[in-house]
């Protein structure tokens, strides 16, 4: 008997753990505490759905990828191709390509015409031929020729009180367990809810008028904000705001909060950058990827449209399973209800990239720039976000933001924030001036008198930055 209640017991703990119910519902905190973001002002390109999206696009790998997949130029060879195409597509038998078959493996059957051995050259799923058996991270959806005005790269506008009955955010919850020494249960240490924020068209920054540069199809933002488990509950701890690479990560408690009536000071305030949709925790001007007093690469954040991300999403919950022989992880995501059921996780496995590859130099849309391109690769979806963390930080190395130019990865790795870093320029809000961006060391000095005196002798605030970067 002992032995028959031990199993049970088990077999329940490890049902709790990984969940083989078919939902599993969003708890209403998650809900109660989710972003609300203020788009620009100006913007142009709004949140979208990816269903709407995804079907507008086919699947395909790029030559750059064929070295990548063993056996396909080999392949391609003995089908007699003139030469090697420029992309090989998976062949839709309807021509529309939907989010529910964007499974994370294909197997691979090469077809093609004997009038054109390059172009008609596609993949088609062929379950007999485990030969050819190849991972979507080597895959693009593309779309040969489009208009970056059209109408399904412009998104939806948020209605009235932020509602987006047009553009579903895509929420994942993943729930980080620990096993209780005494008791030998597995219990919830933390939990984390994956906001994902998807715009189906990023416009790059200007440099000196000059631009845009990095633009690209299909744009994935992300806010991540972490609950700990108390003894009267959960309780929001921290948020991570991605922006580009980066990112920054804050104590939930001191972002500021949305309050109403329906909300009383419990949503944290998210601004999206104009175009490219970077997230940060104030208005104003934001540099980013390079030093702060070269701001010629900034991003720009007002109070524009409200989106409220929990008036329409897609909700599911992620399981990891741990599989020690291949020393790989499977990503197992359980939908929220009937629609998400609907929907399918095809699209959440999906490894690879939400837009075109970089444009080819001839393409009329594409221009060269002094160290960027105006069209480059589209972005990774939220599997390639590090949804399993454990460090809040997308990276492991992060200080404010991922800085390209510190090669060596120099100063603090993921470090949450005590204090808002202000946005700078004219737009920022508290009498902020030009340039004063150095950090929390001099924004609580009063005298005004004697703060405007240290930033120069700081040179605008260079040496703070400098210790900032180091400290977080």
């Amino acid at each position: 008997m002992t032995i028959i209640l031990w199993l049970l017991l088990t077999l329940y703990s490890l049902n709790t753990v990984l969940g083989h119910e078919e939902t599993r519902p969003i708890p209403q905190f998650v809900l109660d505490y989710s972003p609300m973001v203020y788009l620009y002002s100006e913007e142009n390109y709004y949140p979208g759905d990816i269903q709407t999206y995804i079907n507008k696009f086919k699947l395909c790998v790029p030559s750059k990828n064929f070295h990548s997949i063993e056996g396909l130029q080999s392949r391609i060879k003995e089908l007699g191709a003139v030469e090697i195409p420029e992309e090989i597509c998976i062949h839709q038998d309807d021509d529309l390509l939907m989010a529910q078959n964007l499974s994370t493996f294909f197997d691979v059957d090469l077809k093609h015409t004997l009038q054109d051995k390059t172009i008609s050259i596609w993949f088609e799923r062929n379950t007999r031929n485990p030969e050819f058996l190849i991972n979507s991270k080597y895959f693009f959806m593309t779309k040969k020729y489009f208009n970056p005005k059209a109408d399904f790269l412009k998104g939806y506008k948020p209605r009235n009180m932020g509602v987006s009955p047009l553009s579903p955010s895509n929420l994942v919850v993943k729930y980080h367990y620990k096993k209780n020494p005494k008791t030998g249960e597995y219990i919830v240490d933390y939990i984390d809810a994956f906001w994902g924020l998807f715009y189906p068209f990023n416009e790059g920054a200007y440099v000196m008028g000059a631009g845009p540069w990095g633009n690209h199809l299909g744009d994935w933002e992300h806010v991540l904000v972490r609950f700990s488990h108390l003894a009267h509950g959960f309780k929001p701890v921290a948020i991570w705001l991605s922006a580009h690479s980066g990112g920054f990560a804050y104590e939930f408690d001191k972002i500021s909060k949305y309050d109403s009536n329906l909300t009383p000071g419990k949503k944290p305030i998210v601004f999206s950058a104009k175009g490219t949709h970077a997230n940060y925790a104030s208005v104003g001007q934001h540099a980013h990827d390079v030093p702060f007093f070269f701001s010629a690469l900034s991003d720009f954040t007002d109070r524009g449209m409200l989106w409220d991300v929990s008036s329409n999403y897609y909700g599911y919950s992620m399981d990891v399973y741990e599989d020690d022989l291949k020393s790989v992880e499977d990503y197992v995501f359980i939908p929220a209800g009937e629609k998400e059921l609907l929907l399918g996780s095809g699209w959440l496995n999906y490894l690879g990239r939400w837009g075109n590859e970089k444009l080819k130099k001839t393409h009329p849309l594409q221009k060269n720039g002094y160290v960027q391109w105006r069209y480059i690769d589209g972005p990774t979806g939220p599997i390639g976000k590090r949804l399993d963390r454990e460090r809040i930080c997308e990276r492991d190395y992060v200080a404010n933001n991922y800085i390209y130019w510190n090669w060596f990865h120099l100063g603090s790795k993921c470090h949450i924030r005590k204090t808002i870093k202000k946005g700078a320029g004219l737009d920022a809000e508290r009498g902020e001036f030009v340039g004063d961006n150095c950090g929390c060391l001099l924004y609580k000095i009063k005298p005004i008198w004697l703060r405007r005196g240290l930033e120069l002798i700081t040179w605008r605030g260079l040496l703070c930055y400098i210790m900032e970067f180091f400290t977080g």
